[in-house]
């Protein structure tokens, strides 16, 4: 789901649990909720993620595109945006891990219009006015 305004969110109901067997261990099998909405006089049902834990009978929101609903999805936070802040976060994460390995506790970086300066010494810096700013 990309974006918002071209989707539609109803209620859905939570019918039922479905069971994700573990062949190599039966004793960690887990349990994912099937939802189930109204699109026009069609009932459709889909079945949550199974981190998502909800009981039979839950009132739910559900969001789907417009015309299509098979492809609907739990509307909160684990459902739904969850997925789109971690792809978000992760790469911010990641870089920053990459730009810190390389900087040394005296180092400093300068951010400047998309260019990334490492500067290992203030007298490396180039302009007054870039001295400025760092002291």
């Amino acid at each position: 789901m990309n974006d918002i305004s071209k989707s539609v969110i109803t209620d859905g109901i939570v019918i039922g649990q479905k069971k994700w067997e573990n062949k190599a261990f039966p004793d960690d099998s887990e349990f994912a909720p099937m939802i189930s909405f109204y699109y026009s006089e069609e009932l459709i049902t889909f079945t949550a993620p199974r981190s998502i834990k909800l009981e039979s009978g839950s009132k739910v929101k559900v969001i789907y595109r417009k015309g299509n609903p098979y492809r609907a999805q739990l509307f909160n936070f684990y459902g739904y945006w969850l997925n789109a802040v971690i792809l978000t976060l992760l790469p911010i994460i990641i870089v920053s891990a990459l730009v810190f390995t390389f900087v040394g506790k005296s180092d400093k970086v300068l951010f400047s219009f998309g260019k990334v300066k490492l500067i290992k010494h203030l007298n490396d810096v180039e302009s007054v006015e870039y001295k400025k700013e760092l002291m």
